[in-house]
């Protein structure tokens, strides 16, 4: 048998020489095998973060929401004054049959889309011009919708006899 402090084991070294853990490892600032250890100070800082970024990540997803009305809206405004531009420059027709061509078509594939709109059509003997303007609907209380303007323009047309 081995006698002296070398051939002690692990198993009987005592109680002082063995490390003592400072808390239990489910108390808040403990280590952890794999963990950084937390400071005290830094409880509900999870919270903290959610309440700046819980804002920001709605605006943006407002902002994408936002910019797809404006696309469809655009869309349609074009389509509006195509379809005013189509009944404008036939050459029996006149601006107001242009106008109402285009109101008719913004009134059936815009509506909930589009506020405020105006439609100019403006016809001199050669060409037709026809400009849609509008607004998106708005998401927030107090701030506009987007401004939209779209113009189709074309020659006015004409009977030609051989």
């Amino acid at each position: 048998m081995i006698s002296g402090a070398a051939g002690r084991s692990a198993r009987s070294a005592p109680a002082a020489a063995r490390p003592v853990p400072s808390a239990h490892p489910t108390q808040p600032g403990a280590s952890r095998p794999g963990r950084p250890r937390t400071l005290a100070g830094d409880r509900g800082s999870g919270t903290i973060e959610l309440v700046i970024l819980t804002p920001l990540v709605l605006l943006m997803v407002f902002g994408v929401i936002s910019g797809g009305f404006w696309l469809h809206g655009r869309s349609i405004a074009l389509a509006a004054a195509n379809q005013g531009l189509v009944a404008a420059r036939a050459e029996s027709s006149d601006s107001a049959q242009g106008a109402a061509a285009a109101q008719g078509f913004v009134d059936r594939a815009g509506a909930g889309v589009l506020t405020g709109v105006v439609v100019d059509v403006d016809r001199d003997p050669a060409t037709v011009r026809v400009t849609v303007t509008a607004s998106t609907v708005s998401f927030l209380p107090g701030i506009p919708g987007l401004r939209i303007q779209q113009t189709a323009q074309g020659p006015v047309e004409r009977v030609t006899g051989s």
